[in-house]
């Protein structure tokens, strides 16, 4: 698999730990593909939606959980980008 040799090159992960990870991605939504043999693989999530989703629960993990008004304009801000 082409992915997994160009990801074994540039990190220093088995190829089962790249398979896992893909497949993991896969089956969250992160990673989809097309196709059965070879797999084409794209993204299955916009990366403002990724960088949004990190950005909300790094807040959470620091604020535990209870971050008030820098929630509430996080969720102004994705509704003005949504609208």
């Amino acid at each position: 698999m082409q992915l997994v040799s160009n990801l074994q090159r540039s990190t220093d992960w088995s190829a089962s730990t790249i398979k896992t990870l893909i497949s993991r991605m896969t089956d969250k939504g992160v990673l989809r593909f097309e196709g059965e043999r070879p797999r084409l693989y794209y993204p299955g999530i916009q990366k403002e939606d990724a960088a949004f989703s990190e950005t909300q629960q790094l807040l959470s993990r620091a604020f535990g959980g209870n971050f008030g008004t820098a929630d509430e304009q996080f969720h102004r801000q994705r509704e003005a980008l949504q609208g």
